[in-house]
């Protein structure tokens, strides 16, 4: 298998790199900067380097694209909705039990202070 299918499903068949060099030509786009737009463009091209290289890895020691793709489709279905994206699941309140939304850092409701379920992974840093 080809770098390809990974290229294609992190990218939108290059649509996000179209958008990307489109909006990067536009001085402000709705107040963001093309500063920022040409930061998401860094950080999308060091997960897709990420991922080419995960899949070499992956690869070279016998994994099949049948395999990657089943386990994209796991991944996905995961929160019930298969919309080709990873959706951060809502923190228990530790003060009163209500789900806090994602990147939310006190409870909506009571004003406890979020803990982190889990430990932040590697892709928290790209």
């Amino acid at each position: 298998m080809s770098v390809g299918f990974l290229l294609g499903y992190a990218m939108g068949e290059g649509a996000a790199a179209r958008a990307v060099q489109r909006a990067a030509s536009i001085p402000s786009v709705s107040g963001v900067s093309t500063g920022t737009i040409e930061d998401l463009s860094e950080r999308i091209d060091r997960l897709v380097l990420l991922t080419a290289a995960m899949w070499s890895i992956l690869e070279e020691n016998g994994a099949t694209e049948a395999e990657l793709i089943a386990r994209v489709e796991e991944l996905d279905s995961a929160d019930a909705v298969l919309d080709g994206k990873l959706t951060a699941k809502p923190t228990p309140c530790s003060g009163c039990d209500t789900l806090v939304a994602p990147g939310l850092a006190a409870c909506q409701y009571c004003g406890e202070a979020v803990r982190a379920v889990d430990p932040p992974g590697p892709f928290h840093t790209i």
